[in-house]
């Protein structure tokens, strides 16, 4: 089976159990179309859907024939180059599209700022072009813990067996979060039609970050919510490479929206004891001050830890594809390519 074989080629250290979910969650993902609709397609197939070698794939701005081939040149002089090696049929219009790279550009990048827009692998589809990451990319470790740090404080005036006492309440240290949730999402590279001032959400994360104390104190969970845009520029411009000059192109941003902390969940248990029964009205002002300041200091401090996201952007001429990109690790240029045509 051809997804089959993909798993196992990209995932080869994955349980069966979470290879049967894995392989579930793909063919729900190969086989929705989309809320949007969609007036120019991307991906053209005609020919026998039984022989690749048959079929002309051809995208207006990302060429994706076997064979083709793109030579960069990065900001520090290095070159890398990149090949479709492999493309496996879903249908006659959906596939897995495989790139070589040399080097391999996962060993060179780091995690979490947008090496996805390099990607090794791509699902492509008539309106899109798909890549299902993992929260491990984007330095979000499902299981993973935050640290976060807490100095709460609160003088309380009250009577105390008669006498009138200030209390001060202090709430200081670090508590752990762990993450939990989603541990996947898909990275939308393209979305047609690609006119200029098109928009479409590329990235959409919804995860789960929790606090519990044993022996408990108290209960915290937050909501989390990340999302990352794609834009094309409002028109096409004429991009200069070692490569030559290339008119038409469409520049795409990829940037991220502000990071939501949608709902959050607090927890205490009764506070006081013996003492709260002769001194209500002082432990019920703490619990509500402590109540509104958990969940402001963790918001605070999560944002905080939570990596920053550097926009990417990417630079495509008709028939030729990416001839410039440009992410965290700096500008690519294309300095030489080979796109392969096939014949009907």
């Amino acid at each position: 089976m051809i997804i089959h074989r993909f798993i196992n080629r990209r995932f080869p250290r994955m349980h069966i159990s979470r290879r049967i979910a894995f392989l579930l969650s793909i063919l729900l993902i190969l086989g929705c179309g989309g809320e949007d609709s969609v007036h120019t397609p991307i991906v053209d197939s005609v020919g026998d859907e039984n022989s690749i070698h048959d079929v002309l794939v051809s995208t207006p701005y990302y060429p994706t024939t076997l064979g083709s081939r793109w030579v960069y040149r990065n900001t520090d002089g290095s070159e890398w180059t990149r090949q479709v090696a492999e493309i496996d049929f879903v249908n006659r219009h959906d596939f897995l599209l495989f790139f070589s790279d040399n080097p391999p550009l996962e060993e060179n990048e780091e995690a979490g700022q947008f090496v996805f827009v390099k990607a090794p692998s791509y699902f492509v589809k008539s309106e899109r072009i798909v890549r299902p990451i993992s929260l491990k990319e984007l330095q979000y470790k499902i299981g993973g813990t935050i640290e976060v740090p807490y100095k709460i404080s609160k003088t309380v005036h009250g009577i105390f067996n008669g006498i009138e006492l200030n209390t001060r309440y202090q709430f200081v240290g670090s508590r752990t979060y762990k993450i939990h949730g989603l541990e996947r999402g898909d990275f939308s590279l393209l979305a047609s039609p690609l006119v200029p001032g098109k928009t479409w959400k590329a990235l959409d994360l919804r995860f789960s970050l929790e606090h519990t104390l044993t022996p408990q104190w108290f209960f915290h969970s937050l909501d989390a919510h990340l999302e990352i845009w794609a834009k094309i520029g409002a028109n096409r411009a004429s991009i200069v490479t070692p490569a030559g000059t290339f008119e038409d192109c469409l520049e795409i941003q990829y940037y991220q929206t502000r990071f939501q902390i949608e709902t959050t969940e607090l927890n205490l248990p009764r506070l006081g004891g013996a003492q709260a029964a002769e001194f209500p009205r002082v432990w019920k002002e703490i619990r509500k001050y402590v109540e509104a300041e958990i969940p402001k200091t963790a918001e605070t401090e999560i944002r905080k830890a939570m990596p920053h996201f550097q926009s990417a952007s990417l630079w495509l001429a008709p028939e030729v594809g990416p001839v410039k990109i440009q992410d965290s690790s700096g500008i690519s240029e294309l300095i030489a390519f080979d796109i392969k045509r096939t014949s009907n």
